[in-house]
């Protein structure tokens, strides 16, 4: 039967096959370079666009590494900034409350307590009382470690021997 396959096909020269065989024998080296090329063409390109967006993506989270790093960071410093200024807010408030219980303790008049926040961060205080309560009170505000005297004038009232504290108290931090 191949005996037959191969007569024909070597009888009749103007067949498809006959054809199609010769010109595999006249061009073998171009179709085996083209199978080749083909074969490895592809491949290689897929890989190398694989890794080129394997680079892509390893850049990019390292990019958002950083970022989330960077955002960390300042999250703790603004979160440090908040637990400072909570503290300070504390100790304002603890000195506001401890200067109340101070002229409440002695009866002082209180005409006037002024808080500036502004650059020199300070205390201004207008009391009236008897001469020798004012003095005691005077003392025990120099007992405050985280406020000291930047102003004091005494004015002496016409009303009942009272004597006026204006007394500006500057905050130490």
């Amino acid at each position: 039967m191949i005996n037959k396959y191969i007569q024909a096909f070597y009888l009749k020269p103007h067949s498809t096959l006959f054809k199609f065989i010769d010109y595999l024998n006249l061009h073998l080296r171009k179709i085996i370079i083209l199978l080749v090329l083909v074969t490895i063409t592809y491949p290689t390109s897929q890989m190398l666009r694989h890794q080129h967006s394997y680079q892509k993506f390893e850049e990019e989270y390292q990019n958002l590494e950083q970022e989330a790093v960077k955002k960390a960071t300042l999250f703790a410093n603004l979160m440090n900034k908040q637990k400072e200024q909570n503290e300070k807010d504390k100790t304002l408030s603890q000195i506001s409350q401890s200067l109340e219980q101070l002229f409440h303790r002695y009866h002082a008049e209180v005409e006037n307590i002024q808080w500036s926040m502004e650059n020199n961060r300070s205390i201004t205080i207008t009391i009236n009382q008897q001469p020798k309560t004012i003095f005691t009170i005077i003392h025990d505000l120099t007992g405050f470690k985280m406020l000291r005297f930047k102003e004091l004038s005494l004015t002496k009232l016409n009303r009942a021997h009272l004597i006026q504290l204006n007394a500006t108290l500057q905050l130490i931090e």
